[in-house]
Order: C-alpha cells, then structure tokens, then sequence
C-alpha cells in the first residue's frame, strides 16, 4: 500500500513540475489605433518583437478603423503581450487574387500563384515600418491595460 502512495505522490509531484496545470504566461492587455496620414489602416498586421535575447513575440490585426489587439501564444489574457519592451513592426499588402482554374498551389511555400508567376505584393504602408531595426517603432507593456497608438507617415 505504501509503494501505490509513493507512485501517485511521484507522478503527482513529476505531472506539476512538467506544467500540467492550466498555468499560462502573465500578459499585459495591449490595444491601440494604427493611422497613416491620419487615416485609419485597416487589415494590417503589427508584431510587437521583444528587444534582446528574451521573450516572445506578439502579434495583432487591425479591424476597419485600424483598431489593433495584440495576442500571445500561450497568454493568459485574449489580448495582450508579456511586459517588457519591444521593438514594433507594421506591415499591409495588396496581394492580387488569382482566379481558382487560373491557381497552382506550391506546397511547399503555400503560395496561391498563377502558373510559373511569382505572386507579387504590393506594400501600403512604406516598407521602413516592416523591419525592427528601420521602424523607429517602440512599445513598452505594462501589466494591466495599455493602449499604445501608432501614427504612421510617409
């Protein structure tokens, strides 16, 4: 009887230590408005990337009056990014859509392109904002609700 105890105490205790509990990663609520111009920019996408070695990515979409919320795998809360400071990236394209009986679907890049062409995108925003390193896009998260605008410009 002893031996059955001690089994369960150890595939308790090695069942905790391996995460089974319903913990998730602590995340700051992170919402805001992207403008270009003073325009909305609706169906972007905008990733808040950790600055230095440490930390995960987040990633959000904006909706039609360019209000974005972010999310990160494994988070706690629906919206929001682990707090920390990030360097930030906003793109949109424009790519063209390609009539179905007119598609080759690549496996391998799963791309939906016409036969022997390059799907070709367009870039809305200017491409300075797509890199980390030219965006000159900064965001701290904070624990609890922060909402961060981002005013783009030519």
């Amino acid at each position: 009887m002893n031996k059955i105890k001690f089994l369960v105490l150890i595939g308790i205790l090695v069942c905790w230590s391996a995460g089974c509990s319903d913990s998730k990663i602590v995340t700051g609520y992170v919402e805001g408005v992207i403008t270009f111009n003073g325009e909305p920019v609706s169906s972007a996408t905008i990733t808040f990337n950790p600055q230095g070695t440490e930390g995960q990515s987040a990633v959000g979409f904006s909706n039609e009056k360019g209000v974005y919320k972010l999310t990160t795998q494994g988070g706690k809360d629906e919206g929001g990014a682990i707090p920390g400071d990030y360097l930030v990236t906003i793109s949109k394209s424009d790519v063209p859509i390609i009539p179905l009986d007119q598609a080759n679907y690549n496996q391998q890049t799963t791309q939906t392109t016409a036969p022997g062409v390059a799907p070709k995108y367009n870039a809305i925003l200017p491409k300075k904002y797509n890199d980390p390193s030219t965006s000159g896009l900064t965001a701290t998260v904070k624990k609890g609700k922060n909402t961060i605008p981002f005013e783009l410009t030519e």
